[in-house]
């Protein structure tokens, strides 16, 4: 297996991961956010390459907060149904580790309803910290 940074030729299988796990996201919306992503220091994105195949894709950010010390949240993480239990995952998340800073913390929020994520990340030695709800307003919504 491959791990290397992401490129704007890899939109096409990030958006099929993506639609695995429910995100409704096309190949143009992925290359818009690829080329977004990759222009800040404070985003990593990495792929990992298997049986020449993009198998899984993992992204971090860096995140600044008032009132917690800076940290970093795995904005995203994908292995393809079919490369699942494989370590993939597990390398992905172990790569970005070691691509930022030492000795700072790494965050990641699931799905209540992802049960099997839920797993992964407590085997991987995560503590599970706080339930919350996320609430969002639509940009044209013209209320406060």
């Amino acid at each position: 297996m491959v791990i290397r940074k992401i490129d704007s030729k890899d939109a096409l299988q990030i958006s099929v991961l993506a639609n695995q796990l429910g995100y409704n996201i096309n190949e143009a919306a992925v290359t818009t956010q690829i080329a977004s992503v990759v222009k800040h220091s404070e985003h990593l994105v990495f792929i990992a390459i298997q049986d020449d195949k993009l198998t899984g894709f993992i992204h971090g950010c860096k995140m600044l907060r008032l009132t917690s010390p800076t940290f970093w949240e795995i904005c995203g993480l994908v292995v393809d149904r079919n490369y699942r239990r494989q370590g993939i995952g597990k390398k992905l998340v172990q790569h970005l580790k070691n691509s930022i800073e030492p000795n700072i913390n790494i965050r990641v929020r699931c799905n209540v309803k992802r049960d099997s994520a839920h797993l992964f990340y407590k085997d991987l030695g995560y503590a599970e910290k706080k339930e919350q709800k996320v609430f969002e307003k639509q940009a044209d919504s013209g209320r406060l």
